[in-house]
């Protein structure tokens, strides 16, 4: 069994010889680094978050019904307004449960992070068929902006993924360790 694996934590806490109170402080542990319980500050953080993403959606979807310029600008509006409508999604269905996984948060920067470049692309190709343009070189910069803001959500969300795991791996060694120093103080007959 893969030491990754969901059921490896459940079997780590079953077949450990602990003390009830150092078990209940282990699963406590293990919820706490796996899920996020919502507190009112962060659910009014998300709920402003939501907000912003329905409005990002809704200006996309407005934009691609009624201002149609081409197959670059409708494919920069679709991969922004999916973007936005999945970020409200995940924001919505957190909102409604009250926690989320931080598992299931990592994934939304890098998602992110390929929508930023392929609308980045795609504003660059349009700046290159309008090179005189004053407006491709602004849609450029802002696009890049956009670009540099999700990859650097997306190296946070990466670093954060490995601190999350270093302290799972950590909180295994130490249920391990008080496993043996359980053994070495029961006399062995």
């Amino acid at each position: 069994m893969s030491a990754n694996s969901p059921d490896f934590r459940q079997q780590l806490l079953e077949t450990q010889d602990m003390s009830p109170a150092l078990r209940d402080a282990c699963r406590k542990e293990i919820a706490a680094l796996s899920q996020h319980t919502l507190t009112p500050r962060t659910s009014g953080l998300l709920v402003l978050l939501l907000l912003a993403t329905l409005l990002f959606a809704a200006v996309g979807l407005r934009a691609m019904l009624f201002h149609y310029r081409g197959p670059l600008l409708y494919g920069v509006w679709t991969t922004f307004t999916l973007a936005s409508a999945a970020g409200a999604v995940w924001i919505g269905v957190s909102l409604w449960q009250g926690r989320f996984q931080w598992k299931s948060y990592f994934p939304v920067a890098d998602a992110f992070t390929v929508a930023a470049a392929v609308i980045s692309v795609l504003t660059l190709l349009m700046g290159a068929r309008a090179p005189a343009d004053p407006a491709s070189s602004f849609a450029t910069l802002y696009a890049l902006t956009f670009l540099v803001i999700c990859v650097a959500w997306s190296i946070h969300s990466r670093i954060a993924a490995a601190e999350l795991a270093a302290r799972e791996h950590s909180l295994r060694i130490e249920c391990r360790l008080a496993d043996l120093a359980g053994r070495m103080q029961r006399p062995s007959i």
